[in-house]
């Protein structure tokens, strides 16, 4: 390959596609810092600093992530081309369009960064109680947890990035708080899609998924990075193949950070779940939405039924060769369905979870378990709450997002939920 050709397309690349942005006055003010430093309000001087960043349509979302991503491939095509090039002045000249690339993709994630700063305010304040670790440590949480979702948005499904840093922005403040020692230990109710042990052989699955996760430390600053680094790796393993087994995963995901079963949540939002040890790409497989969705609306009769209540696959439309199962069902709810969503507690294999109306407006899987807590005819106590949950399948085990979940359900009742 000709590298000066290579370097002239490279250069040459417009990211620019007619996509307007609105000025934003504050775009180049220090996070955090506020004239009026009179104010003790950690809340208050973090939205004086994003107050007049405007918000960013679809549109731009979508720009700004293809910029983003055509950026980080422009880099690496010209650090390939250093160790390939011929001419004496060529070096130099690839590694300034790299400098100059960089800068550009700094540029788009900050833009993308602040933009969605009043999301991070907007779900700390759900986390603000009396006890809870301090606002400062809360933002800062949310803050990793966004520049993660910038990282991981997938512009080609039809989502918002809100959802997708919702999420990650909720991850990494959870994790302040469990780290902390304000929620359970246990599989389910520990965050990063902490999932139970899949085991290797069918000899071994039923003791392996009896277990639970060990506490958790509390990470330092470089273990937190380590860790969103790796769950990049994950994603970025996933996105490159066409078929994968759980098993690959696993041994990937324990060959860059060391650990099993930390990451299922990446795989089952960047691949297709087709049964219990296979993932297929998203462009392997199609579904006829509208079908699928009306099958589901056959067992959903009111807002919300565990997923093991789908009980026959017989009305749902055939899709590419897969028989349908509730792993498939499971991925085609998360990422799919126009009118359902899939909610659980953490990624697993044991077909534990929910399948909800999107219009119902869950925002988390605590008010899912509470509106079904509230709606049953069971006993609104710990004991009988636990019970119920368990055997719908809504959970897997005991754990203490019940008592967060029995606290909300209790409301809802009196309000006749």
């Amino acid at each position: 390959m000709d590298t000066s050709d290579a370097f002239s397309r490279l250069t040459n690349r417009n990211h620019a596609d007619g996509v307007r942005f609105d000025d934003a006055s504050g775009e180049n003010r220090i996070i955090g810092k506020e004239e009026n430093a009179a104010s003790a309000d950690p809340l208050y001087i973090y939205y004086q600093s994003i107050k007049d960043t405007p918000l960013l349509t679809r549109e731009q979302e979508v720009h700004l992530a293809k910029k983003i991503e055509d950026l980080k491939l422009d880099i690496q095509r010209l650090l390939s081309l250093t160790a390939t090039s011929s001419v004496s002045d060529e070096p130099s000249r690839i590694v300034a369009q790299i400098n100059e690339n960089k800068t550009e993709l700094l540029h788009a994630r900050d833009r993308f960064f602040r933009s969605n700063m009043h999301l991070v305010l907007s779900i700390v304040k759900n986390y603000s109680h009396a006890g809870r670790p301090g606002l400062a440590d809360l933002v800062q949480a949310g803050n990793i947890g966004l520049m993660a979702a910038i990282e991981k948005f997938n512009y080609r499904l039809e989502h918002d990035f809100s959802a997708c840093a919702t999420y990650w922005i909720r991850l990494g403040i959870e994790r302040v708080i469990a780290d902390q020692g304000w929620t359970s230990d246990t599989v389910d109710s520990s965050v990063d899609g902490v999932v139970e042990p899949v085991s290797q052989s069918g000899a071994d699955q039923e003791n392996h998924e009896n277990l639970v996760a060990q506490p958790v430390t509390q990470p330092d600053a470089d273990e937190t990075a380590r860790s969103v680094i790796a769950s990049i790796l994950d994603e970025d393993f996933c996105r490159s193949l066409d078929h994968m087994t759980l098993d690959e995963f696993l041994e990937f995901e324990k060959e860059i950070s060391g650990v099993h079963n930390r990451s299922l949540y990446v795989a089952s939002e960047s691949m297709v779940r087709v049964d219990r040890n296979t993932f297929v790409a998203d462009d392997k497989i199609s579904f006829d939405v509208d079908a699928t969705d009306d099958a589901i609306a056959m067992f959903v009769r009111g807002n919300v039924i565990p997923l093991q209540a789908v009980t026959s696959f017989t009305s749902f439309p055939c899709v590419d060769g897969y028989p349908w199962n509730w792993f498939l069902l499971e991925s085609y709810c998360r990422r799919f369905s126009k009118r359902f969503g899939f909610q659980c507690l953490s990624v697993n294999s044991r077909n534990v979870g929910a399948i909800f109306r999107r219009v119902a407006g869950f925002t988390d899987y605590i008010d899912v378990l509470a509106y079904v807590a509230a709606a049953s005819n069971v006993d609104l106590n710990e004991k009988d709450v636990g019970d119920f949950l368990l055997e719908n399948r809504y959970v897997a085990q005991q754990t203490g997002a019940i008592q967060q979940a029995l606290e909300k359900a209790r409301i809802l009742r009196v309000r006749n939920v």
